[in-house]
């Protein structure tokens, strides 16, 4: 698929994808807050079990994002100039912790280190 090719309806089968047995420690139902929630109780049990049915759909922590293949997109800039900007100030410990976290985002091939004037 290039990266102008849409995906079309019906080219994957998450909708009709088997629900797996999710083990307590990944049950995204019990862990989903419906206290300011108008559904009755079994609407929130019925929305309990979606959850879970599609719990690997969610990503258990920003160091272990989720992937796909399925999808390929490409942004447009047309003519448009790019935004320049000064950095702006944080504290010691926060840049000790945005270079922490821009390492390991390296490291997990989230990003890539670039050149481009876009950033």
């Amino acid at each position: 698929m290039s990266a102008t090719e849409e995906c079309e309806e019906g080219d994957g089968d998450v909708l009709n994808a088997e629900k797996p047995d999710v083990p307590p420690d990944k049950d995204v139902g019990a862990t989903t807050d419906f206290s300011e929630s108008k559904l009755s109780e079994e609407q929130k049990a019925l929305f309990r079990e979606e959850l879970n049915g599609f719990q690997n759909m969610f990503v258990e922590s920003s160091m272990k994002p989720g992937r796909t293949e399925r999808l390929y997109f490409k942004i447009d800039t047309g003519d448009s100039s790019q935004i320049k900007q000064q950095p702006y100030r944080v504290s010691l410990a926060e840049g000790e912790v945005m270079e922490a976290e821009i390492q390991q985002y390296l490291e997990k091939n989230v990003i890539h280190p670039s050149n481009s004037p876009w950033g």
